[in-house]
């Protein structure tokens, strides 16, 4: 019998409204899941740190613009972990010890894909999104793709490599988008993760 492990499951998706009499407990529960085999490529990871993302929130409400997130999952694709164990095949340097962030999207990587030829795998009609098409960071172990996860700068801790996702979207807009120079003002609006950290 392999090793079991908890994590929290998204189950249901059950519409959840404001003042109503349900709770997000009726489209989620902490399950017991086995661990599965490493296939070529993957890594096993133990949890450290994990943030809670609007979206998460938002799936486990059941909102219908997050009818497409399959269930039963275990969400969380904002966080961080350590390598348990590398599968078969090449890791580059990666080694068991190693603390990380993933990747959160994966696109096919297809040759012949507009989106993943470039690197913009947020773009591919084929992506998945770790928490919402695999299983994610709410688990006490997560399985990945080796070539999905980015080590930690010397320097962060495990706390702050949680944060890495949410950033490098405040990143990308302001610095790759909205050509912001220091000691302009702007308007930020929103007082989620993304708007506290911009």
């Amino acid at each position: 019998m392999s090793e079991k492990i908890k994590g929290f499951c998204l189950q249901g998706s059950e519409k959840i409204y404001p003042n109503g009499e349900g709770s997000v407990t009726r489209n989620t529960a902490v399950v017991e899941m086995e661990i599965p085999a490493l296939k070529t490529g993957e890594i096993l990871a133990k949890t450290l740190y994990t943030g809670i993302c609007g979206s998460d929130n938002s799936a486990a409400l059941g909102k219908s613009n997050f009818d497409w997130v399959e269930r039963p999952r275990i969400i969380g694709h904002e966080f961080s972990a350590e390598v348990m164990a590398l599968g078969p095949g090449d890791h580059g340097d990666l080694k068991v010890g190693d603390i990380f962030t993933p990747l959160a999207m994966l696109g096919c990587q297809e040759e012949d894909c507009p989106a993943c030829s470039v690197a913009k795998w947020n773009l591919c009609p084929n992506k998945q999104i770790i928490g919402f098409h695999r299983n994610g960071g709410f688990g006490q172990q997560v399985v990945l793709e080796s070539d999905r996860v980015v080590p930690l700068m010397k320097g962060l801790t495990p706390e702050q490599g949680a944060l890495v996702e949410p950033l490098s979207i405040i990143v990308n807009a302001l610095h790759n988008k909205c050509n912001i120079k220091p000691v302009q003002d702007v308007v930020v609006t929103g007082c989620g993760i993304i708007g506290l950290m911009s």
